[in-house]
């Protein structure tokens, strides 16, 4: 090779792609298919195990059940996967402010303060102790807890006069009893300080906690989320064009890789020039007649470097066109250098020669071994042609 640098024409290579259109569409096609598939088919099968909040699922309810009363807490119909650790307290009133008055509602005041201990249970400053103490933010599934939200993870109520239940929802049993207890002493610790309660006495220490939504609800998870056929139709879209980027970077690789005949850039390469200027898609013998026309040779010696060019056929057609013109000049062709040796002899008997490539299918390496051999001959080289 006459220069090792080869030049790639990006018009010739797009002229080369849209002739593989077909190809590159079904390859498109196959990409957008595929990867739609695989996008629809991954909703599907994320629908049974697609993750669900269920602390912010209790919290919800909890809250819904406290203001919109139309809604069981999760003491009573926990969600599958969440425990409740419970505790149960005797809560002695201190009634010494009205037991001599007569007209006083024993049994309203009662309920006010099982309000008012209720209300210790949910004290921020408690909760934000409890936080602390326990390091709640350190969980993956906490890590945003506060004060105002894990109010809603603890339900306290009282049955009768003086027992008080408290509960404690999580998706952690460990977790659950830990703050159960933590509310307890917590609780117990405030109420000494208060005058309306003469003492509290734990009959149910925090449980552990073994079975969860005991009596509970089951989250239908298959229902969480379904097919988002947007997210289909767009990963669609996505595959069609990322078929044809990877089809056409792989087609550029193989068309640089590969070392064919496609223009006069590549005759150049090896030192021939183009007898009838810049590659045509289509043969025009009278244009190629003209050219031979044109060099002050009598006999030309045509030879096809391989077997995609039929040499005889095009010479016959530019002969004709010669004769018309009433040129004197006179064609001969050789078939196929790289597999016989009709050129050999023939080229003793020529003035000249011209070499007849195919476009992106003649090896430059083809026509480098051609010219090397027959210009030993000291025959001279017209150029090439590419068809």
């Amino acid at each position: 090779m006459d220069n090792d640098v080869r030049f790639i024409d990006m018009r010739q290579f797009l002229r080369y792609l849209k002739s593989k259109f077909v190809i590159v569409l079904l390859v498109s096609i196959i990409g957008g298919a595929a990867l739609a598939g695989y996008s629809y088919k991954k909703q599907k099968d994320d629908k049974g195990t697609v993750a669900v909040d269920l602390l912010e699922l209790t919290m919800q309810q909890n809250h819904d059940a406290y203001y919109i009363k139309n809604t069981k807490y999760s003491d009573a119909v926990p969600y599958t996967g969440v425990y409740n650790s419970a505790a149960r307290l005797y809560v002695d009133f201190n009634y010494s402010d009205i037991e001599n008055n007569e007209n006083t509602d024993l049994s309203g005041m009662n309920s006010n303060y099982e309000n008012d201990a209720c209300q210790i249970v949910r004290d921020f400053d408690i909760l934000s102790q409890i936080i602390t103490e326990l390091d709640l933010k350190s969980y993956s599934d906490m890590k945003n807890i506060n004060p105002e939200k894990i109010q809603w993870l603890i339900n306290r109520n009282f049955q009768g006069a003086h027992m008080m239940n408290i509960v404690v929802s999580d998706v952690n049993p460990e977790r659950a009893q830990a703050i159960c207890k933590k509310i307890v002493d917590k609780f117990i610790e405030k109420a000494n300080k208060l005058g309306f309660i003469d003492s509290v006495t734990i009959i149910n220490n925090a449980s552990l906690p073994e079975s969860d939504g005991l009596y509970g609800t089951s989250i239908a998870l298959a229902d969480t989320k379904t097919v988002n056929k947007k997210t289909v139709i767009i990963n669609g879209v996505l595959g069609i064009i990322g078929g044809f980027i990877v089809y056409t970077v792989i087609m550029l690789v193989v068309y640089i890789i590969r070392a064919v005949v496609r223009n006069e850039a590549d005759m150049r390469t090896v030192g021939i020039d183009m007898v009838t200027g810049a590659y045509r898609s289509k043969a025009d013998n009278a244009r190629t007649a003209r050219a031979f026309d044109l060099y002050d040779v009598k006999d030309i010696l045509v030879v096809a470097i391989d077997r995609h060019i039929k040499a005889e056929t095009f010479v016959n057609d530019v002969q004709g066109e010669l004769k018309k013109m009433g040129s004197e000049k006179r064609l001969s062709f050789a078939e196929d250098f790289a597999g016989s040796n009709d050129a050999f002899e023939k080229v003793k008997k020529c003035d000249a020669v011209v070499y007849l490539t195919k476009y992106n299918k003649t090896r430059i390496s083809d026509v480098i071994e051609a010219r090397q051999v027959l210009e030993k001959s000291g025959i001279r080289c017209l150029g090439g042609i590419i068809l």
